[in-house]
């Protein structure tokens, strides 16, 4: 049997964060971090979790917004963080002329980390605003 459009949007939204839970939990182990910041990240995967698995299960609006404000939070960091390893020069980097430092040379991961919580953040948000219509589409 098929789910409907409104299951398979939540589901889709929980599979694309358990999918950035699993990303981070790999960059934890699988790359050179330093302590605190594998320790965030394994922090940041464990708080999403919940949700995630709780969207999964039922469609509550609770979960949902959890993972879209996080999920926004989390990307905004990210860009923070490349736009830092990208300056070679700290806060007037600008002012340098030079090839790009080794750290955005490498920013595949975090970029691919950034496009996952987007995603997560989009899904949350277009699932939301789907259940809010739902009651009106009903009456």
């Amino acid at each position: 049997m098929m789910p409907n459009l409104t299951t398979a949007h939540q589901r889709l939204c929980a599979v694309v964060a358990l999918g950035s839970v699993a990303a981070h939990v790999w960059m934890a182990f699988g790359h050179a971090h330093a302590w605190w910041q594998s320790a965030a990240m394994l922090l940041m995967a464990a708080y999403c979790l919940p949700c995630a698995l709780a969207l999964w299960r039922r469609a509550a609006a609770h979960p949902a917004a959890m993972l879209l404000w996080s999920a926004a939070g989390m990307a905004g960091l990210h860009l923070v963080l490349l736009a830092a390893a990208a300056q070679p020069g700290g806060a007037h980097g600008h002012h340098a002329a030079g090839p790009v430092p080794a750290a955005a040379a490498g920013a595949g991961p975090i970029l691919a980390i950034i496009a996952l919580e987007l995603a997560v953040a989009v899904l949350a948000a277009s699932w939301l605003r789907r259940l809010r219509l739902a009651p009106a589409r009903a009456a």
